[in-house]
Parts: structure tokens; C-alpha cells; sequence
């Protein structure tokens, strides 16, 4: 279900519950379903998808391809094991 923000809504503090993304993410090709994973993750380090920059989503994807191809359980904890991903506070 998509939720249209309120014009005092930002992308940085979604709804409870909820995960925030640009329109231009999808214009761009960024398409859903988001594996579980991926939204473990998001929520382990309290960030949104549009937070993500292209290189944290691919280490992201890349993280899940690895664990299938070696038969390793794919979690969110490993993943924060072998990944630092960090906030930008540039305004």
C-alpha cells in the first residue's frame, strides 16, 4: 500500500511502520519486492531506502547473492558483521 506523504511529511522520518522513498527511485528503476532482508537491515540501522546510496544497496544485494551462493543464512546481524554503513550529516 502506498502512503502520499503530507507536504510536512520528510522522506527521513517515515510513518511507524513504514519504510520512505523518492518518486524518482522508481523513475530510475528501483522496483519492489524488497526481500525481507533488506528491510531488517534498514530497520537495524533506522534508515529508509532513499537514505541509501547506490553503493549500500548494491553492497546490500551483493551480501544476499553471497549467502546463496554459499549456502550461508542470510540475516540481518551477519550482515552488520561484515558492513559498516554510516549516516552523512551534510545538509
Amino acid at each position: 500500500m502506498a502512503i502520499v506523504p503530507s507536504h510536512t511529511n520528510i522522506v527521513e522520518n517515515p510513518q511507524s511502520g513504514c519504510t520512505s522513498l523518492y518518486l524518482k527511485a522508481l523513475e530510475y528503476g528501483l522496483w519492489f519486492l524488497l526481500p525481507n532482508i533488506v528491510m531488517e537491515i534498514l530497520q537495524i540501522y533506522d534508515i529508509t531506502v532513499a537514505q541509501l546510496v547506490p553503493n549500500a544497496q548494491a553492497s546490500i544485494l551483493s551480501f544476499i547473492g553471497t549467502c546463496k551462493l554459499k549456502y550461508i543464512k542470510c540475516t540481518a546481524l551477519a550482515f552488520t558483521y561484515v558492513h559498516i554503513i554510516q549516516r552523512n550529516n551534510k545538509t
